[in-house]
């Protein structure tokens, strides 16, 4: 199975616009229209971008996925490790800003008696999971 393939048999919604070219909505967030445009090159890799503003890593790890599987072929340099540059953490903190006031909104809705939808559930789930990861690289 292509690296596209992988990715489009996730999405709803997915519409081809032209060859190796896609549309479709983005797991993380409720819009009845297409946001996620998606492109695979000629030599197998997937390009994504979010046009409600969603970051790569977020979109892939809702649909289970990680970058490498954006790619047809392992890279050949690529190394696994956590980065240590002060960009990484500064990344990172905002990462966990944006889910925690996500978790904190939802906590709200929760203690007056509003039940949360599946998509809020799994918006959540996908929250706790970033903040993990996010956590990961300020050790």
């Amino acid at each position: 199975m292509s690296a596209a393939e992988k990715l489009l048999d996730r999405l709803q919604r997915v519409k081809q616009v032209a060859p190796g070219r896609w549309i479709a909505s983005c797991p993380l967030h409720n819009t009845k229209g297409q946001a996620l445009s998606i492109r695979e090159t000629d030599d197998g890799r997937v390009l994504l971008h979010d046009f409600g503003g969603c970051g790569t890593d977020e979109v892939l790890s809702t649909l289970g996925l990680s970058v490498a599987d954006l790619f047809s072929e392992r890279l050949p340099d690529a190394r696994p490790g956590k980065p240590n540059h002060w960009h990484a953490r500064k990344e990172a903190f905002e990462t966990i800003h944006k889910y925690v006031l996500m978790i904190a909104l939802a906590a709200e809705s929760l203690a007056v008696g509003v039940p949360l939808s599946l998509d809020d559930r799994n918006a959540l789930t996908n929250a706790a999971q970033q903040i993990r990861l996010a956590i990961e690289v300020c050790r």
